[in-house]
């Protein structure tokens, strides 16, 4: 995600917000784990600045977050510096535990890899096609619809919004051919 969000021009990263949904996914959190995080900031920044504690910037009270019309939006850079602080901080550590499984690098090696029970975050687009998160940023189509999904879900939520647009395709066209005035025949009845 942070290689995605990284892609971003800083214009852009400086106008573009993540839904809570998309945000606990980018995150790996839940919803309720932000909205406690936030709860907890709020409190802070209500006591006078010689009575807060400081906000260790590895936790989750360190993402700041806005307010646009009762809906709470997490700021790319405020993600991005998130995830960079947590790269930072991670890379320092030697890790203990070694994987039989290859690290997961991006979404085609997720798709080569997954079990049946490993889910990777989806932007909904609409329609309901589901949208790599990481693709999704980087193209500027995020929707404010995310999901967690398995390889299956993934599979039959790709397939059945192709074949709804398939279907209503076909049924535009219909209607245009059977439209009247625009030179198709009507069938004529046996005498």
């Amino acid at each position: 995600m942070l290689a995605a969000l990284r892609e971003k021009p800083a214009d852009q990263k400086m106008a573009a917000a993540f839904s809570v949904a998309e945000a606990s996914l980018i995150l790996g959190e839940t919803q309720k784990a932000l909205h406690r995080a936030r709860a907890a900031r709020d409190e802070e920044l209500a006591k006078k600045p010689t009575d807060r504690r400081p906000i260790d910037p590895l936790s989750l009270e360190s993402i700041a977050c806005v307010q646009v019309s009762k809906k709470f939006k997490y700021p790319a850079s405020e993600i991005e510096d998130y995830l960079a602080r947590f790269e930072e901080a991670v890379a320092g550590k030697k890790r203990l535990v070694r994987s039989a499984m290859p690290p997961i690098l991006g979404f085609q090696s997720w798709m080569a890899t997954a079990s049946p029970v490993e889910t990777w975050p989806f932007s909904i687009q609409r329609g309901g096609r589901p949208m790599d998160m990481c693709a999704a940023i980087i193209a500027g189509k995020l929707t404010g619809k995310a999901e967690d999904l398995t390889l299956r879900e993934f599979s039959e939520r790709l397939a059945d919004a192709s074949a709804r647009a398939f279907h209503l395709a076909q049924a535009r066209a219909l209607d245009r051919v059977a439209r009247p005035g625009n030179g198709a025949q009507r069938p004529r009845r046996a005498a």
